[in-house]
């Protein structure tokens, strides 16, 4: 495409040597606007934009709303397809992990139910991160300035809940709190994007959502998909231009879901803007804790983890872990009941809800069993039901090595 001598300039400037003022400047975002049918121009302007601290999406923004003005009219965006020989030459950044094989950049939505352990759990991977140290001991973290969030928590709560994780810690500068901060559409994309720029955040932790959630919007029922989708997509704009981690965390429905995931609120919305979601799945009482990842990049997993008194371990990935917990309450009830129990019969007296999940993990661990001689079943009318009735044949369940 042939540009004007005065274009070529304005062209070599913007990506040589332009102060960032300029690139705001009215007449900038007027004349910029022919370089918006060239995807390589384009480009070229959006990385010097990036090297001058720049947002590309505020800077596309501001060129759109200089266009509007001109106009006077709501002019339709010019339409730029990518041609696939483009997008296999594009020079595409590897996804970059905060916390190797757990958490990559991106918007993230974590749930988990009230007094469950969500937010000690999140200033546990805080604290890793900014350390330096592997998450839940198991995960390597990339060091990396973090900025969290404690929007229902007071300065006494957040000291003791990282005293206990961190005995021995002194100082950490690179993990920075606040307790207030603006909401979305009031200041708070804009103030949250200033600190991502000044202090390079890695990792950023919102606790809890429904703080910084527009007023209008706090407590609402019936709120549509798109009102909720439009709310964050500026904070997933955020993390994609930043290629920060931002953790939003959300509490569950009181109602069980037969999806773990449908039990976020608005999880609907919320699965469509976010690149990722959590969910902390944690009976009361019970150590025994499963971290349930869902996300558009990476391969879907669940980690088992254990609370060691101040702070999280891993105990394994989840179903393999699950599975094996799952086979000696099985042998522990049975043992217990001394009668023929069906798998639905098992699953209440284990405590665990009858879904399609649990019962065909119990289904597949009954077989397992009954092959290996520990467990024998009978039939009782129609049903099958089992019976742990040869445990005195073979090793205690408490030595078996599953």
């Amino acid at each position: 495409m042939e540009y004007t001598p005065q274009q070529q300039e304005l062209l070599n400037l913007l990506t040589t040597r332009a102060s960032r003022d300029m690139w705001f400047d009215t007449q900038t975002l007027l004349d910029v606007q022919v370089f918006q049918a060239n995807p390589q121009c384009w480009g070229l302007l959006l990385t010097a934009a990036k090297q001058q601290g720049i947002h590309g999406w505020q800077w596309e923004r501001a060129v759109e709303q200089s266009s509007v003005r001109a106009n006077g009219t709501h002019a339709l965006p010019l339409f730029r397809p990518q041609t696939m020989t483009e997008l296999l030459k594009a020079d595409i950044a590897p996804l970059h992990e905060v916390v190797t094989g757990f958490l990559h950049e991106g918007l993230w939505m974590f749930g988990g139910k009230s007094k469950r352990g969500k937010s000690w759990l999140m200033l546990d991977i805080a604290l890793a991160v900014a350390c330096g140290r592997a998450v839940f001991g198991h995960f390597p973290s990339v060091q990396s300035p973090v900025l969290y969030l404690a929007l229902e928590d007071g300065q006494r709560r957040v000291r003791s809940r990282v005293l206990a994780i961190e005995p021995t810690i002194a100082q950490r500068d690179d993990l920075h709190m606040a307790y207030e901060f603006p909401r979305l559409g009031e200041g708070g994309i804009e103030t949250l994007t200033q600190a991502i720029d000044q202090y390079s955040y890695g990792l950023v932790i919102i606790d809890v959502l429904a703080k910084v959630r527009a007023r209008h919007t706090r407590g609402k029922t019936g709120e549509g998909y798109q009102e909720l989708y439009d709310e964050l997509g500026p904070l997933h704009a955020l993390a994609q231009a930043s290629h920060a981690t931002i953790i939003l965390l959300e509490h569950l429905r009181k109602q069980e879901a037969e999806d773990i995931f449908d039990a976020i609120q608005g999880s609907v919305a919320k699965q469509g803007s976010a690149d990722a979601l959590m969910v902390l799945e944690r009976k009361a009482g019970e150590d025994d804790t499963y971290l349930h990842v869902l996300s558009k990049e990476t391969e879907s997993l669940t980690h088992a983890l254990r609370f060691d008194h101040t702070h999280f371990v891993y105990a394994g990935e989840g179903d393999a872990y699950a599975m094996k917990q799952q086979r000696r309450a099985i042998l522990q009830v049975l043992k217990e009941e001394a009668r023929a129990l069906g798998i639905s019969d098992l699953l209440h007296a284990m405590g665990e809800m009858d879904t399609s999940a649990n019962y065909q993990r119990a289904r597949r661990n009954l077989l397992s069993l009954v092959e290996e001689g520990y467990v024998i079943c009978k039939e009782q009318g129609q049903m099958v039901k089992f019976l742990a009735t040869v445990l005195q044949d073979k090793a205690e369940y408490d030595d078996t090595p599953f």
